[in-house]
């Protein structure tokens, strides 16, 4: 993942999540791709250790634990389309989730 960072510091470690996915910094690479041990405001960064890809344009957030950047997750629009359209699928079956 690429980013800029705006404000703070970046370090390898630290979790990390956007409103899709988290994730722990593996490693920190500057935008020649050589690793870094920090990166400060303004240093375009590529980072490794998100879970999987987040969406282009998802702002990225630094927590204190794992856990706590899990909790801070929110679905997609595209997700709770689908959901809806599951749901709605299901209680026509006379089913529910």
């Amino acid at each position: 993942v690429t980013a800029i960072v705006e404000k703070g510091m970046l370090r390898p470690g630290v979790f990390v999540g956007t409103d899709s996915v988290v994730g722990k910094i593996k490693n920190l690479e500057n935008f020649q791709g050589k690793e870094i041990e920090e990166a400060e405001p303004g240093d375009p960064v590529i980072i490794v250790g998100f879970e999987s890809v987040p969406a282009m344009g998802e702002k990225i957030y630094v927590y204190n634990t794992y856990e706590e950047a899990k909790s801070r997750l929110k679905p997609s629009k595209f997700l709770r389309r689908v959901w809806q359209r599951q749901r709605k699928r299901l209680k026509t079956k006379n089913t529910s989730i």
